[in-house]
């Protein structure tokens, strides 16, 4: 059987101190605005204030159901016991969830997704439920999702 992937692309484009703001592109359509923790060195991490690492390949992509946001896209490389975890550049995150939000006290390493992008530290219009329905549309159809993090870029 032959395996479709759908790549999900997150563009990095204002990186600071203490966050990151970056276009969510669903293959080469323009989706939503995201907001993550700030981003380290390759190698480093803070718990619960680090944006994940930039990852040309992807991300795996499954939909989970959380008991703080209920169901929502979950980021991982690998499942250990049940439980989701992403490991990448030396370092391990767990419970990567895509939910709303709107500055960095709200991302816990998390990526927010939203409508709209206030000024270069705030979101607003939360898009967890848009985007939840549209990654669950394609596993259903049979897709691999892969979520693609650049830093420092542009949508080609």
């Amino acid at each position: 059987m032959i395996e479709k992937q759908f790549d999900i692309y997150c563009y990095r484009d204002t990186l600071g101190k203490d966050d990151s703001l970056s276009k969510i592109y669903f293959e080469n359509e323009y989706f939503c605005e995201c907001l993550e923790d700030e981003v380290r060195p390759y190698g480093e991490k803070v718990h619960g204030e680090t944006a994940i690492p930039e990852n040309h390949e992807g991300y795996n992509v499954d939909i989970v159901n959380s008991s703080k946001f209920g169901e929502c896209p979950t980021l991982y490389t690998h499942i250990i016991d049940g439980v989701y975890m992403l490991s990448y550049g030396g370092v391990e995150f767990g419970s990567i969830r895509v939910h709303g939000g709107n500055n960095d006290d709200d991302t816990e390493g998390c990526p927010l997704v939203a409508k709209n992008r206030v000024n270069d530290h705030t979101i607003q219009g939360t898009m967890k439920k848009a985007i939840t329905i549209k990654i669950k549309e394609l596993i259903a159809d049979g897709y691999i999702v892969k979520w693609k993090v650049f830093n420092n870029a542009k949508p080609v």
